[in-house]
C-alpha cells in the first residue's frame, strides 16, 4: 500500500498510518458500544414506533460494524477493539444520568444498560 511513497516521506506516511489505524479500532469499538446501548433501549422501550426506529438505527449499526470488519481485512490487519475516549465521555455522562433520575418514564431501570463492554 506504501510502494509509491518517496523516502523522505516515509515516516510522515507511517505516521499516518499509524493514526488510521487507531481510529479504525476506535470506531470499530464505538460502534459495537452503541449497539448494545440500543440493544438495551430497545428491551426497555415501550413506543412501538421508538422500537421501530431503534431497531432501524440498530442495523445502520450492525452495517457499520460489518464494513469497519471488512476494512480491517482489506488493510490486512487483525480486527481489534480501543476504546474511544470521547465516547467514553459520553458514556459516564449517561451514567451519571441515570443514577441521579428516578427510575420511571424518563429512564429505564440502570441494570439493564449496560455501556461498558
Amino acid at each position: 500500500m506504501q510502494i509509491n511513497i518517496p523516502k523522505d516521506n516515509f515516516n510522515g506516511a507511517r505516521e499516518l498510518r499509524g493514526l488510521f489505524e487507531r481510529l479504525l479500532k476506535q470506531l470499530f469499538w464505538a460502534e459495537k458500544v452503541m449497539a448494545g446501548m440500543i440493544n438495551g433501549v430497545i428491551v426497555q422501550a415501550s413506543s412501538k414506533d421508538l422500537i421501530a426506529l431503534l431497531q432501524s438505527h440498530l442495523q445502520e449499526t450492525q452495517g457499520h460494524i460489518l464494513r469497519l470488519a471488512e476494512i480491517f481485512t482489506a488493510i490486512g490487519i487483525d480486527i481489534e477493539e480501543q476504546p474511544y475516549d470521547a465516547v467514553q465521555c459520553f458514556i459516564a455522562e449517561a451514567e451519571d444520568f441515570i443514577r441521579n433520575t428516578r427510575q420511571g418514564v424518563v429512564r429505564m431501570p440502570a441494570r439493564l444498560l449496560s455501556f461498558k463492554k
